[in-house]
């Protein structure tokens, strides 16, 4: 099993989405975080010990990535900016892709405007975006890192379940750890890199390697950490730049249920501005300034931002069958000329 793996840091939003996103790229510093090396006998010692309970299905078939790519340039401080290398889209494609995104959330009785608000303040509707805005370094290896399956730390939370017993608390805080890195490890591509052209500061050009969960991706920005699983964990990040952006706008419409279910739960309430917050920030907690940002642009579209959120309930994450509805989207998108 190979795994010493090298996660070059770059610019990646920690959230779905943020309220500061803009169209610009920061200078930052590349870094590398390497792990000991798992032996076969460590493996098979953690596969026997562990409870992994039951493997998620394997993904079927290969999802083309139509994510677009960028150059990462050095200045002569040794700062490296990242340019995107932007395919040619024009308003009139942005407005064609704002109708598909409230086309899909009408057709799962979500409020549209909602979504098209968060796909023009993310991407100016472009639904095959990656991104490379505003990064927290620091917190894109840890979101990373606190997923990534390996061996020996699950033997190690294994034998702590067994010392402490389901009544201490260290019981559940190690079964909620193993139940987080479970969750890609049956993912073919949470290991995967991607080449990118760097141009140094001396003019020397280079091929250079990164993680692929390195970046945001698709026409909201998801961190694909926290949202492939929503749509199918066994998904690779680039799965939300297919299908013309329908695999983004389902999973934002699913995301946005999730995140108001749980606010409502912390007793946050349920509203435009609490599931803007939740989508946002990653957490439910008041943030005055940044939504007196998000009530002016809703107020703009005509939508009260202390509204309960209409979320809809068709086509439910839970039961849904994702062929299906990218199918079934996918053919009203031909019928309107949308795609």
């Amino acid at each position: 099993m190979q795994a010493l793996l090298r996660l070059t840091l770059i610019l990646f939003p920690l959230t779905a989405c943020s309220d500061d996103a803009r169209e610009h790229v920061a200078p930052v510093s590349s870094e590398t975080l390497a792990f000991d090396r798992v032996t076969p006998e460590k493996l098979e010692r953690a596969e026997h010990a562990v409870p992994l309970g039951p493997e998620p299905p394997v993904a079927a078939s290969i999802v083309p990535n139509h994510c677009e790519d960028f150059t990462v340039v050095e200045n002569s401080r040794g700062q490296l900016r990242y340019r995107r290398n932007r395919r040619s889209w024009t308003r009139a494609d942005q407005r064609g892709f704002r109708r598909l995104v409230g086309m899909v959330a009408s057709e799962m009785g979500a409020e549209p405007r909602l979504f098209q608000l968060w796909s023009l303040r993310e991407s100016s509707h472009r639904p095959t975006a990656i991104h490379v805005l505003n990064p927290d370094l620091e917190g894109a290896v840890k979101a990373w890192e606190r997923h990534l399956y390996r061996p020996d730390r699950a033997l190690e939370l294994g034998e702590m379940m067994r010392n402490y017993g389901a009544k201490r608390r260290e019981y559940w805080q190690a079964k909620a750890e193993l139940d987080r890195r479970q969750t890609f490890r049956q993912n073919p591509h949470y290991l995967e890199e991607l080449e990118f052209d760097f141009l140094g500061a001396h003019g020397d050009r280079q091929r250079r390697r990164a993680s692929r969960w390195s970046f945001g991706y698709g026409p909201f920005g998801f961190n694909p950490t926290y949202f492939v699983p929503v749509w199918d964990q066994t998904a690779p990040p680039w799965v939300f730049c297919s299908e013309g952006g329908i695999v983004a706008i389902v999973t934002a419409v699913w995301a946005a249920r999730e995140h108001q279910a749980e606010c409502r739960s912390q007793g946050m309430g349920e509203s435009y501005s609490v599931v803007n917050r939740r989508f946002s920030s990653g957490h439910c907690r008041p943030r005055p300034g940044r939504e007196a940002m998000f009530a002016r642009r809703a107020r703009i579209q005509g939508l009260d931002p202390s509204r309960t959120a209409r979320l809809g309930r068709r086509w439910p994450s839970e039961s849904t069958d994702r062929a299906a509805i990218v199918a079934h989207m996918r053919a009203r998108a031909r019928a309107d000329g949308l795609l």
